[in-house]
């Protein structure tokens, strides 16, 4: 069906991009939030990305990713240069995981809530503690669910390189894990093993 949608688009179908749109506005919102840390700036980012990726349809090239991927690629692109437009003292990423990492429920006893909570604010302060290219690639992979091939490519890198920038984004997290007093983080618990 996208590839139908971009196919129209390129033809001039004004339906086939408010399909594109559709589809992957909240995907790509959540991508430069997560990145960003900033509401008004990622819907800002957002709109960028689109205006971009639909200006420039014409340069998609299915062949070489997939058109998520490509949007990803200029998401993560436009959310780095806004990022140096601006300084953030802290990127909360922990609340705006919308997969992978969901400690909340509503249905748990109020003690089990609390216990869930101190472990979001531990995370939460391990993140910050990782360079942001090392959050990047953790976000890609594990919220994005992005393959490394894929990763190389928005993150303007080898595969080699993607793949070490997970793994050591991993090792780091541990490491806060171990030396942590008293940690009650679970890595496994949190799906990134």
């Amino acid at each position: 069906m996208i590839e139908v949608w971009i196919e129209r688009w390129r033809e001039g179908d004004q339906t086939a991009a408010a399909q594109l749109y559709d589809h992957f506005a909240t995907e790509i919102f959540r991508l430069t939030v997560t990145i960003l840390g900033n509401r008004q700036d990622a819907e800002e980012v957002s709109l960028d990305v689109f205006v971009y990726a639909l200006n420039h349809i014409h340069d998609f090239d299915p062949h070489r990713a997939s058109f998520r991927t490509w949007l990803h690629l200029i998401a993560v692109s436009r959310s780095r240069d806004r990022l140096r437009e601006h300084t953030f003292d802290q990127i909360s990423l922990y609340r705006l995981f919308e997969k992978g990492i969901q400690f909340k429920s509503n249905s748990v006893l109020p003690e089990v809530k609390s216990v869930m909570e101190e472990k979001e604010d531990e995370f939460h302060n391990l993140l910050q503690q990782l360079s942001p290219k090392l959050r990047e690639a953790l976000i890609l992979r594990f919220w994005a669910e992005h393959t490394y091939k894929d990763m190389a490519i928005i993150l303007g890198c080898p595969v080699p390189t993607a793949q070490s920038r997970v793994r050591l984004g991993l090792e780091r997290l541990r490491e806060l894990v171990i030396n942590g007093q008293n940690s009650m983080l679970d890595l496994r618990e949190m799906r990134l093993e």
